[in-house]
């Protein structure tokens, strides 16, 4: 049995700069399955030589509404670049999904430690404008942090993450000692963990400098965190199309999927997932985008927003709050002891 299985996203990126035509960027995630063995690249020959299809295929572009539009590539994979990485004999191995409902979710509420730490700082200098306070002093203030009343809250904390309808910490007030011990044990290793942590296979003969065995999956996965190797490999495949009158626009914007005609190997299964994305289309602004549904926008004009106010999903902060952390925590043990 042999079996592929590729998805295929689009992704509208803008619009061209004389404003005539749409951009798109065609998202490309193969799944090879096979249960010959061994199981190698070279059961797929169509994956030997991919960056080929691309140059001898086509691709449809297809508006809800009856629009179809022939995408045109604008972008050049390489097969030479391909060839140098997967070969006949690149093992494929078959991932299974693994779930993790049953694993607690680490994690600590960033924003209550720094306002916690800023709100330190500024309460030192006000009270202290000239001399440093007394170690007393300082170390009544951070007694809510001393390691024994944080491992007490911890162990309350345990008990929720092991509570099988929530598995993590769920928002709430600010609590210096549960908000210092969930970043401290984020940090920390478990008790008597004394082997590291696993790590992909392969990582640790990379570390002493061998090659390692490179999976097909794996490495294609490993692309995805470099956008422009995968345009070089053909795993993204940057399309354009014209802006036609037909297309809805504005508030009548609706969905998007592309329709690749690259040929196959009959004798493997074929299943070619196409997605359809919703886009927002403003020629006007320039704007031709996948649709959000936060009623405020994380990505404005191409760009993550980071503007400040009621509704936003985050905040910049010029601290390293992690460091931080950890340096108080360390330096309340220190005074602590020395009372």
């Amino acid at each position: 049995m042999r079996k592929m299985t590729i998805l295929y996203t689009p992704l509208p990126n803008g619009i061209t700069q004389d404003g005539q035509r749409l951009k798109l960027s065609l998202h490309v995630a193969p799944r090879l399955e096979t249960d010959e063995a061994p199981p190698v690249l070279g059961l797929f020959p169509d994956w030997l030589e991919w960056p080929r299809r691309i140059h001898n295929g086509g691709f449809s572009v297809v508006f809800q509404g009856g629009t179809v539009l022939t995408g045109e590539r604008v972008s050049e994979p390489s097969l030479e670049t391909w060839q140098a990485l997967f070969g006949p004999e690149t093992p494929l191995t078959t991932h299974a999904y693994r779930p993790h409902t049953d694993r607690p979710i680490r994690s600590y509420p960033l924003a209550h430690v720094a306002d916690y730490l800023q709100g330190l700082y500024r309460r030192t200098i006000h009270d202290s404008p000239e001399e440093p306070p007394s170690p007393r002093e300082l170390a009544a203030e951070l007694e809510p942090l001393a390691a024994n009343t944080r491992a007490n809250a911890m162990l309350a904390i345990e008990r929720v993450l092991q509570e099988d309808s929530l598995r993590a910490v769920p928002p709430g007030p600010a609590n210096p000692t549960n908000d210092f011990a969930q970043i401290g044990r984020f940090h920390g290793r478990p008790n008597g963990r004394t082997t590291p942590p696993p790590t992909r296979a392969g990582a640790q003969l990379a570390l002493a400098g061998e090659e390692p065995d490179l999976d097909f999956h794996s490495a294609v996965a490993a692309l995805s965190a470099y956008p422009e190797l995968q345009r070089i490999f053909g795993l993204v495949i940057d399309l354009e199309v014209p802006l036609d009158s037909q297309i809805r626009t504005g508030l009548q914007s609706s969905t998007v999927r592309v329709v690749p005609v690259l040929g196959a190997d009959p004798a493997i299964e074929l299943i070619s997932v196409k997605p359809l994305m919703q886009y927002l289309l403003d020629p006007d602004a320039g704007i031709f985008s996948a649709r959000t549904k936060l009623a405020k926008p994380e990505i404005r004009d191409g760009w993550l927003d980071l503007s400040e106010g009621e509704g936003r999903p985050s905040r910049t902060l010029a601290l390293d709050v992690d460091g931080g952390a950890l340096k108080l925590l360390a330096h309340t043990e220190s005074l602590l002891r020395a009372r």
